[in-house]
């Protein structure tokens, strides 16, 4: 973690596309983010609902970046083809 972050948990709320994302805060407020880290590496792709952990600057509390996936939500995952 990069000096002077803040690393905050927040469940997602909105899917932009494929990389963003709107996650609302404990406190209830809502911060913009991008996978990153952790998320990219493993391809952890957060669906509504799911808990994330996020790491905010403090010059700008309305993007964050989310670390890591941390529980899973309600939302339905896709099922994937079986290959026979």
């Amino acid at each position: 973690m990069k000096e002077g972050m803040l690393t905050v948990t927040g469940r997602v709320v909105t899917v932009f596309n494929a990389n963003a994302y709107e996650v609302q805060l404990e406190n209830g407020h809502l911060v913009r983010c991008h996978r990153g880290g952790h998320a990219r590496k493993r391809s952890q792709k957060p669906v509504p609902g799911d808990e994330v952990q996020i790491d905010l600057t403090p010059y700008n509390l309305n993007m964050g970046i989310i670390k890591k996936v941390l529980t899973v939500g309600d939302a339905p995952k896709k099922q994937g083809k079986r290959r026979h």
